[in-house]
């Protein structure tokens, strides 16, 4: 019985995992296809309105869209809002 829970659970997990990841791949894609091309008000709707897809996928095919939401958020802040930058050269154009 454990077993099958234990199955159950990993299955769920990394299904709502792969939708985040998949969402978050496709919405960087979107927004470094359209990058300057939208005013910031129709930038912050779309990213809002992005986190509701993962969620509606992961609830169709019985996964969790609460996983998912998370994960592709943390992909967005990576690879979206840039993550991968330096801290030292934020805070240089934040002074400038």
């Amino acid at each position: 019985a454990y077993q099958q829970i234990a199955l159950h659970f990993a299955g769920i997990l990394s299904g709502s995992i792969g939708i985040g990841l998949l969402c978050g791949i496709f919405c960087t894609i979107y927004f470094w296809a359209l990058r300057g091309r939208q005013t910031a008000v129709t930038e912050v709707m779309i990213f809002f309105t992005w986190s509701l897809i993962p969620y509606y996928i992961a609830d169709g095919v019985g996964c969790s869209g609460i996983i998912a939401i998370m994960v592709m958020g943390f992909f967005l802040d990576y690879f979206v809002i840039g993550g991968f930058q330096s801290e030292e050269s934020s805070w240089m154009e934040y002074m400038a």
